[in-house]
């Protein structure tokens, strides 16, 4: 019974740790989308919305836009260059460094809770493998004395 239980923790552990890299990869994703839309600029009839938690089948109808007649700017974002001995390179602003950095700890702090996690559900193992281990022992000693005693007792007579 316990074999299974310990089954069933570890299937927990491996999902927590899929939910885990599932919601690192979102929030990545989510600081892509945020860049991208940085750099396009907003559309004239489209609003975008992030949520914590989706709702719940909300749906908001928008209004189309009547145009001016005038054509909306549109903000670009310049990405300084730089030659190098391997080409163009995008020169990385402090911004995105700790974007990453932001990133990269989510992730330590993901793999520092699952190794709590796992080397707990070891320990579990362990103890409840030689709890297992001293009753077998026990009710072997018991039933050795059982035996003893059925000898001796067939033997008297």
């Amino acid at each position: 019974m316990q074999v299974y239980l310990f089954q069933e923790r570890e299937q927990a552990l491996r999902l927590y740790a899929e939910n885990d890299r599932l919601k690192i990869r979102e929030l990545e994703d989510r600081k892509k989308i945020q860049h991208l839309l940085a750099l396009v600029g907003p559309d004239a009839g489209e609003i975008t919305y992030f949520h914590k938690e989706p709702p719940h089948k909300v749906t908001i109808s928008q209004k189309q836009t009547q145009p001016t007649g005038r054509e909306p700017l549109k903000r670009t974002k310049t990405v300084t260059r730089r030659k190098s001995s391997r080409g163009d390179e995008a020169i990385e602003s402090p911004e995105s460094y700790k974007k990453d950095n932001q990133t990269l700890l989510l992730q330590v702090e993901a793999l520092q809770a699952q190794m709590e996690e796992q080397t707990r559900l070891a320990k579990e193992q362990v103890e409840s493998l030689l709890e297992d281990r001293r009753i077998r022992v026990e009710e072997a000693q018991l039933q050795h004395q059982r035996d003893q005693d059925r000898i001796s007792a067939l033997t008297d007579k």
